[in-house]
């Protein structure tokens, strides 16, 4: 398992080449207010966009 910042796009490509065989796509805790909305558009196109190679996803 993995948490992962939904804001930050540098940390959700680097979080596939992880052993985790689950990644958590933060979008609370990890992601200030002020950029709350640009996080869950970026993740929003990450999950359409991306080749998860098998691992699991939550947000």
């Amino acid at each position: 398992m993995h948490f992962v910042p939904g804001a930050n796009e540098k940390m959700l490509h680097k979080s596939i080449a992880t052993n985790a065989d689950s990644l958590i796509l933060d979008l609370e805790d990890a992601v200030t207010p002020e950029r709350k909305d640009d996080a869950r558009a970026t993740v929003n196109d990450w999950l359409g966009s991306v080749d998860f190679e098998g691992k699991e996803r939550s947000v």
